[in-house]
C-alpha cells in the first residue's frame, strides 16, 4: 500500500514536471509571462509598492507610459497593466489584484467611447485570466466565462497547441532565454518595443483609411459593464484609491467617423461628475491638431510611441495639477462641435477599388468638416515606385480605368486636398489584376 503511494507520488510529480516542460516549449510570452515577470523586478525595487497603475484597452496600453509620469509628476513606481480588448470587467479584477497586493495611490481607468457595449473576446479575457493569482483568478474564471471558454482558459497546453511546431518551438525557447539574460528588462517585436513597466512603444506610422460610419447608441450600453464601473468605482473608494477616468486618443478621422461621439464623452462626464470623479477626453486638448498629426498615431485608432510620450507628458502635467490642487486654465475643447471648428482640413480619405474585365472602377469617399471642399487625384504604379497620374485633380468620386496594359500586382494612391490649398492626405492600394 505503501508503494503504491510512493509511485502515485512520482507519478504525479512527473506529471507536473512534465506539464512545465511542455509549457516552457509552446506557451509564448506575451500572454502573462512577460507581464508578470516584469511587474514583479519593477514592485521588488519598490519595497512592493505602486504609486499609480493604468488598467485598459489597447489604448490606454500604447498611450500612457509610466516614464513619462514618473519623471513629471515625481513618483517612483507607476505601472501600466492595461491589455489588447481588456473589457472594464477585466480592468476591475486586474485594478483589485494590483490594490491587493500593491497598495497603488492612484488608479487611472482608460475608457474608450465602446466601452460599455455587450462585447466578447475570449482572447482578451484570458490575457487577463493569467495576470491574476488566488482567488481573485478563480472569481473572474467563473464569474465571467463561460462554460465553453473554460477549456481555453484553464488548460494552457490545449490552448496553444497549435505551437507544437519545431520552428515555433525554436522562437518561444530562444525568446524566453534571451529575455531570462537581460533580467526582461525590453522585449523588442518590430515594430513594437514592449517595456518594462507595461507599455508598449510603437516605431510604427501608417495610413489612416477612412473607414464607414459607426454609431454610439446609448439604448445598447450593457447593464452589467455600468455596474462593473461602479463596482471600480466603490473598491477605489473603499481602499483610499484616488481614481481617475480618462479617454486616450484615436484618431481624428475617428472622432469623425463615430456618430454621437459627443454622447460617450457625455456619459463618462455625468458619471464622473455623479461620483466626484475627474474624467477627461485627450482627443479634446486644445491644440491637438498641430502637435499630434496623423504623423503620430500606429494606427487609426492608437498613437505610436513618439505620439505617447507627448500625450503623456500633457496628461501627466495635467494630473499633477490636479492632485496639488493647483489653478489650470482651460485646456480642453467643450465638446465635438467646438474641437471641429477648428479642423480646417481632410481628415481621411479611401476608395472602393473593384478590378474585372481589364478596367478598375475607382469609388472616392474622404471626411472633412463642414465648409471643407475636397479634390481628389488619382495614381497608379505596377512596381510601388513609379507612379502616373491617372487623374487631375478633380471634386468627380466615380472613376472607371482601362488597366489592361498592367498584370499580376497593381497599385494605386489616392490623394486628397481642400479646394483652399489646406494639407491634404494619401492612401495606398495594393491589387491585383
Amino acid at each position: 500500500m505503501k508503494k503504491r503511494f510512493v509511485n502515485l507520488f512520482i507519478l504525479i510529480g512527473f506529471l507536473i514536471i512534465g506539464r512545465y516542460f511542455i509549457l516552457f516549449l509552446i506557451e509564448p510570452v506575451d500572454y502573462s509571462i512577460y507581464f508578470n515577470q516584469i511587474l514583479k523586478n519593477k514592485t521588488a525595487e519598490h519595497d512592493n509598492k505602486i504609486d499609480m497603475v493604468f488598467v485598459g484597452g489597447s489604448r490606454g496600453l500604447r498611450t500612457f507610459d509610466p516614464v513619462v509620469f514618473e519623471k513629471t509628476m515625481n513618483m517612483d513606481c507607476i505601472f501600466n497593466a492595461s491589455s489588447g480588448l481588456q473589457p472594464i470587467e477585466s480592468s476591475y479584477y486586474m485594478l483589485k489584484e494590483l490594490i491587493e497586493r500593491y497598495h497603488p495611490r492612484y488608479a487611472v481607468v482608460a475608457l474608450s467611447w465602446d466601452e460599455l457595449f455587450d462585447t466578447n473576446s475570449t482572447l482578451a479575457k484570458v490575457i487577463v485570466l493569467d495576470r491574476l493569482t488566488g482567488k481573485n483568478k478563480l472569481k473572474y474564471l467563473l464569474n465571467e466565462f463561460s462554460i465553453d471558454e473554460y477549456l481555453n482558459a484553464v488548460s494552457l497546453c490545449y490552448r496553444f497547441r497549435n505551437n507544437f511546431e519545431a520552428d515555433k518551438i525554436h522562437d518561444i525557447v530562444i525568446e524566453k532565454i534571451n529575455l531570462s539574460k537581460n533580467h526582461y528588462s525590453e522585449r523588442l517585436s518590430y515594430p513594437d518595443l514592449y517595456t518594462d513597466n507595461g507599455f508598449i512603444y510603437s516605431y510604427q506610422n501608417g495610413d489612416i483609411p477612412n473607414y464607414g460610419n459607426i454609431s454610439y447608441d446609448p439604448t445598447k450600453l450593457e447593464p452589467k459593464k455600468i455596474e462593473y464601473l461602479e463596482k471600480i468605482y466603490e473598491m477605489c473608494h473603499l481602499n483610499q484609491v484616488h481614481l481617475f477616468l480618462v479617454s486616450a486618443p484615436t484618431t481624428v478621422m475617428t472622432l469623425y467617423r463615430v456618430e454621437n461621439y459627443q454622447k460617450a464623452v457625455d456619459f463618462y462626464s455625468d458619471f464622473a461628475e455623479t461620483h466626484g470623479l475627474n474624467y477627461v477626453n485627450l482627443n479634446y486638448l486644445r491644440g491637438r491638431e498641430k502637435w499630434l498629426g496623423d504623423d503620430l498615431m500606429f494606427d487609426f485608432n492608437h498613437v505610436n510611441g513618439e505620439g505617447a510620450e507627448i500625450v503623456s507628458e500633457k496628461y501627466a502635467q495635467y494630473l499633477n495639477a490636479i492632485i496639488h490642487e493647483e489653478k489650470i486654465q482651460d485646456l480642453f475643447y467643450k465638446d465635438l462641435q467646438e474641437f471641429q471648428s477648428e479642423v480646417h482640413r481632410i481628415i481621411a480619405v479611401g476608395a472602393d477599388i473593384y478590378i474585372g474585365d481589364l478596367q478598375a472602377s475607382v469609388k472616392v469617399s474622404s471626411r472633412q468638416s463642414d465648409g471643407i471642399t475636397p479634390m481628389y487625384r488619382i495614381k497608379i504604379s505596377q512596381d510601388n515606385q513609379n507612379f502616373i497620374d491617372l487623374t487631375d485633380w478633380t471634386s468627380e468620386t466615380d472613376f472607371l480605368f482601362d488597366v489592361s496594359s498592367y498584370h499580376d500586382t497593381v497599385y494605386f494612391q489616392i490623394e486628397a486636398i481642400s479646394t483652399t490649398g489646406e494639407p491634404g492626405c494619401s492612401i495606398f492600394y495594393q491589387m491585383e489584376i
